[in-house]
C-alpha cells in the first residue's frame, strides 16, 4: 500500500509542480535562523528521492543533512516552493513569536516563493521524522498543498 501511494503521490506532484525546484527548511526557534535540508536529509530526501521533486540547486549541492542558512544567504533560496515547519512546538506556539519575525522580513518576502504564494507551512511533528507513518502524512500534506 506505501509503495502504491508513493507512486500515486508522485505522479500526481509532477503533474502540479513538474522540474520546479523545491527547498526544505526549518525554522530554529532557538536561535532565530533557518536550517536547509539536503537531499541527503533522513526525515525530508525521500521528497527528491522517491517523490521525484527536484531540489534546488543549494539542496542538490549538500553533503549535510542540513546546514544553517547565514541571514545573508537567505535571497539565494530562490526556489520555485519552500516547504517550512518550525524547530519546536506548533506555528502558534508562544515560544515561536520571537522567530516568526524572521518569516516576515524583508530578505524573506523578496524569496520568489513568497511573492507566489508558493510557501508551505507544516507542523513539525512529522516533518522531523523518517518513519513510513510520517512520510505518508508528508505525501498527504503536500499532495494537499502543491496539488489543484
Amino acid at each position: 500500500a506505501y509503495e502504491g501511494k508513493i507512486a500515486d503521490a508522485k505522479a500526481k506532484l509532477q503533474e502540479a509542480v513538474g522540474s520546479e525546484s523545491v527547498a526544505v527548511v526549518r525554522l530554529n526557534i532557538s536561535d532565530n535562523t533557518l536550517a536547509l535540508f539536503g537531499i541527503k536529509n533522513r526525515f525530508t530526501g525521500f521528497i527528491y528521492s522517491e517523490l521525484g521533486l527536484t531540489p534546488h540547486p543549494l539542496v542538490s549541492e549538500m553533503e549535510e543533512y542540513q546546514e544553517i542558512l547565514s541571514e545573508e544567504a537567505i535571497p539565494e533560496l530562490d526556489a520555485d516552493h519552500i516547504i517550512v515547519f518550525p524547530s519546536n512546538g506548533e506555528w502558534s506556539s508562544p515560544e515561536n513569536k520571537e522567530a516568526l519575525k524572521l518569516l516576515d522580513s524583508k530578505l524573506w518576502k523578496s524569496l520568489p516563493a513568497v511573492k507566489n504564494n508558493k510557501v508551505y507551512m507544516m507542523e513539525r511533528s512529522h516533518w522531523q521524522s523518517g518513519a513510513i507513518t510520517a512520510n505518508s502524512m508528508k505525501m498527504d500534506d503536500l499532495l494537499e498543498k502543491m496539488t489543484p
